[in-house]
């Protein structure tokens, strides 16, 4: 895991949505790079080639995603749920805090909290006794310190205490093979609405390596008029790629905006759709 290759693989991404037909030479000439050098981090981080990884950024291949999910496949997720999401769900398990513990403000609990190495920079993670009740990534807003903040913000009442990497319920690992089925159960003890829950769960359906749009989750949820309330509720899930709020993207095949930077919601897709696809571009 190198965080130089991720800040290359980002510079890459912004110069490939301007000009999604540029080629290796071009592409390592405005980074500065050699088209070998270039040619081998992209290799190393994402399995593919600069030209491959555009491919799956591009407009047409999201769309051909989202008709994906229009299929008879789709419709038998709301029965029973096909193999891979209900992998999905067995393996990251939600639970919604109680109104009691929402009103306590953290009364009672110990939230334990450290910062995670990824491959998509570095995340910061709070878990209760029941599970992940926050994952972020850093950004240039959301420093290590503002984070605290916030959570400290939501749950005044709290007590904190830092933990060790080797205690931290998720592995750097985990990022490294999105496509694959984690080790061990996941458990997620998040505080939400009850539309919020219900829209969360929702994306736990979602198969590695595929995209659904908002209207898609409100027509799952039998609210097809409730595309913004769901757009709302995806924008505010707190735990990334867990809860994979990455997948939804707009109707028109656009990615559209995340929580913590588009660019690294489309190396989240990208790579994601790689490591469930290999082979496939």
């Amino acid at each position: 895991m190198n965080s130089h290759h991720y800040d290359l693989i980002l510079a890459a991404i912004n110069l490939i949505d301007k000009n999604p037909r540029i080629r290796l030479d071009e592409l390592a000439l405005k980074m500065g790079y050699s088209p070998f050098h270039l040619q081998r981090v992209f290799k190393d981080w994402a399995g593919v080639t600069p030209q491959q990884f555009s491919r799956v950024l591009r407009k047409n291949h999201a769309i051909q995603l989202l008709d994906q999910g229009q299929t008879p496949q789709q419709a038998s997720l709301q029965i029973g749920y096909e193999s891979q999401s209900t992998l999905n769900q067995l393996t990251v398990q939600l639970e919604a805090m109680t109104p009691s513990e929402i009103s306590q403000k953290g009364h009672g609990l110990t939230i334990r909290i450290c910062e995670l190495p990824t491959p998509f920079g570095k995340a910061f993670v709070a878990c209760t006794d029941k599970g992940i009740c926050n994952l972020e990534f850093e950004t240039q807003a959301l420093t290590s310190e503002v984070w605290l903040a916030q959570l400290q913000s939501t749950y005044p009442n709290a007590q904190y205490r830092a933990m060790g990497l080797t205690e931290c319920p998720i592995q750097p690992d985990y990022f490294n093979t999105l496509g694959n089925r984690p080790s061990h159960q996941i458990k997620l003890h998040v505080r939400g609405t009850a539309f919020q829950i219900k829209v969360w769960e929702a994306l736990l359906k979602i198969p590695t390596g595929e995209l659904r749009s908002y209207s898609q989750i409100a027509h799952e949820l039998m609210q097809p008029r409730a595309q913004r309330a769901v757009g709302s509720a995806v924008a505010s899930n707190q735990v990334a790629v867990l809860i994979p709020c990455h997948r939804v993207i707009q109707s028109t095949g656009n990615l559209g905006q995340y929580r913590w930077g588009a660019p690294r919601k489309k190396a989240l897709h990208a790579k994601e759709f790689l490591s469930a696809h290999p082979g496939e571009d």
